[in-house]
C-alpha cells in the first residue's frame, strides 16, 4: 500500500475513536472544528422543561431512537380535539342559535376529534408517551362515540322517540339524557385523574384539564336536573355554566396549541406555559432521596 495513503487511513481510523496519530490525545487545529461538528450534530439536548412543553407530559428514559425519526404528534392530537371541542361547545351555549347539542358538526367528531386524536394516540404510544397517548385515546373514543350518537344510522336517540314529548326524535327524552348523563360523569372521573397527572407538566395543561372536569360535571347535572318536573330552566342554567367553563377549556387549549405549534418550528421566543415538572417531584426522585437518606443515616 501506499505510504501515503496508508497514512492517512491510518488518522482516519485514529480520528474516528477521537485521538491524533501521534497518541498525545490532542486534535490538530484545523480538524478540531469538522470532529466537533460530527460529535453533535447527531444529539440535541433537551432539558426536561423543553421535553414538558413539547409533549405535555414529564420526560421519561425509553430506548431506541423514535424521537429522532419520528415528529411530535402532541400539536396534531391537541389541535383535532380543538377544533372538534369548539363546534360541541358553541351548540351546548347555543350561540346564534346553534342547538341540537352539536349534531350539525358531527363530521368533526368522527374526524377532527376521533381520528386525528387515535393517530396522535398510536404515535405518542409509539415514542413511549404513556400520559398524552392515553388521554388522546381515550378522547378520541370519546368524540367518535359523540359522533355515533348523533349520527341517524345507529338510532341511538331514535329508539327514544317515543318517550320524547317535545322533539319527538328522542333527544329530549329523559332515558336518553340520563344516559348522556351517566357518559358525562365518567369523563368528568377520567378527566379527574387527568388533572391529577397533569399536576407534572404545567400550570396551563392543569387548568384545562381542571375546567374540563368542571364542564363534564356540569353537564352531566343539567342532563339528569333537566328530565325532573319543573327543573327546566335549573337544567338550561347548568348547561349554560358547563359551557362557559368549555369556554375557558377552549381558550387555554388554543394557548397551548400555539405555544407548542412555536416549539416545532424553534420560534425566536416561546409562550410561557408555567412548567410544573421541577415542582412536583417524581416518585423516582423522592425514591433517591429517601434512599440517600437512609444510607446517611447508616453511614452515621
Amino acid at each position: 500500500m501506499d505510504p501515503e495513503l496508508r497514512m492517512h487511513k491510518s488518522q482516519d481510523t485514529d480520528f474516528a475513536n477521537g485521538h491524533d496519530t501521534n497518541g498525545n490525545g490532542n486534535e490538530p487545529p484545523a480538524m478540531m472544528p469538522t470532529l466537533q461538528q460530527v460529535r453533535t450534530a447527531g444529539s440535541v439536548t433537551i432539558t426536561p422543561e423543553m421535553f414538558e412543553r413539547m409533549y405535555l407530559s414529564p420526560e421519561n428514559k425509553v430506548s431506541g431512537d423514535m424521537r429522532r425519526i419520528l415528529g411530535n404528534p402532541t400539536p396534531i392530537g391537541l389541535g383535532g380535539f380543538l377544533i372538534a371541542y369548539c363546534p360541541l361547545i358553541f351548540s351546548i351555549l347555543e350561540w346564534r342559535g346553534y342547538t341540537g347539542l352539536g349534531a350539525a358538526t358531527v363530521g368533526t367528531y368522527y374526524f377532527s376529534g376521533g381520528l386525528i386524536a387515535i393517530i396522535a394516540c398510536i404515535f405518542e404510544f409509539i415514542l413511549g408517551n404513556t400520559f398524552p397517548a392515553t388521554f388522546f385515546g381515550v378522547f378520541g373514543g370519546y368524540f367518535l362515540s359523540y359522533g355515533a350518537t348523533f349520527t341517524p344510522y345507529f338510532n341511538a336517540y331514535g329508539a327514544y322517540a317515543a318517550a320524547d314529548p317535545v322533539t319527538h326524535t328522542g333527544q329530549m327524552a329523559p332515558p336518553f339524557q340520563t344516559g348522556l348523563g351517566f357518559w358525562n360523569l365518567m369523563m368528568a372521573i377520567f378527566t379527574l385523574y387527568c388533572t391529577i397527572c397533569a399536576l407534572r407538566t404545567n400550570v396551563m395543561f392543569c387548568a384545562a384539564f381542571f375546567f374540563l372536569v368542571i364542564t363534564f360535571m356540569l353537564v352531566a347535572a343539567a342532563e339528569w336536573v333537566s328530565v325532573e318536573p319543573g327543573m327546566v330552566a335549573t337544567g338550561k342554567s347548568l348547561q349554560t355554566a358547563g359551557g362557559a367553563c368549555g369556554f375557558v377549556v377552549l381558550v387555554i387549549g388554543w394557548y397551548l396549541e400555539l405555544a407548542l405549534m412555536l416549539t416545532t418550528v424553534d420560534f425566536p421566543f416561546n409562550l410561557p406555559v408555567f412548567d410544573l415538572s421541577g415542582v412536583v417531584p417524581s416518585g423516582t426522585d423522592m425514591r433517591k432521596r429517601k434512599r440517600g437518606k437512609k444510607d446517611l443515616e447508616k453511614g452515621e
